[in-house]
């Protein structure tokens, strides 16, 4: 559910137990697998009303990769636990810039690359947009047009935060490395070019 999983191949001697877990049946191929339907699958995409901040850990006698790992565990049992609200709530690493309030919203996927994500968004309260692709260096996110900051959400997806009212929001992967290796790669082609075109005269 947490993932986004919407469709499971599965053999269909385990159609009894997917059934139990929100799963049906909705392609029979004939052989021994079909394909099921995550019935209780969250959105992709969606506006959350509510978070919660990380968990606390003791940090006494203990360095800052051991807290944070001790902290990233806490998160996943807050996510696996019966009373969390996981369709309206997410658990961040950090403060958010907004108090996301209870209201309705809407939320689309206008256009989905592998690069770049855009997003519209309308809400009558203030929002946090979450996706779940996940949180990697080298992601940026705008809102109309201006930089925001990135929130890692729910262990490793990631949110941004909305006022209220209708948005653009877009993420887009911009790897500086990458650009400076095509930049030195396409300096050392001309110069290659160059120093072949001075070696013929």
């Amino acid at each position: 559910d947490l993932v986004g999983v919407k469709y499971l191949i599965a053999k269909k001697e385990d159609k009894k137990l997917l059934e139990n877990n929100n799963f049906t049946k909705v392609f029979d191929s004939g052989g021994k697998l079909a394909v099921f339907e995550n019935l209780s699958v969250i959105p992709r995409v969606f506006l959350a009303s509510h978070y919660e901040g990380p968990p606390q850990v003791d940090p006494v006698n203990k360095t800052d990769y051991e807290i944070q790992k001790e902290r990233r565990e806490l998160i996943v049992q807050k996510l696996l636990s019966p009373d969390f609200d996981f369709r309206n709530s997410i658990i961040l690493e950090e403060p958010a810039s907004i108090s996301p309030q209870f209201g309705e919203g809407s939320v689309d996927i206008v256009d989905y690359k592998s690069h770049e994500v855009t997003i519209k968004t309308s809400s009558k309260e203030p929002k946090l947009l979450f996706i779940s692709d996940n949180y990697y260096p080298g992601w940026k996110a705008d809102v109309d047009g201006d930089e925001v900051k990135i929130l890692r959400a729910n262990y490793t997806f990631r949110a941004v935060a909305l006022t209220k009212g209708e948005h653009t929001v877009r993420f887009y992967y911009e790897n500086r490395l990458f650009y400076m290796g095509v930049f030195i790669s396409a300096f050392s082609l001309v110069l290659l070019l160059v120093i072949l075109r001075l070696k013929r005269v």
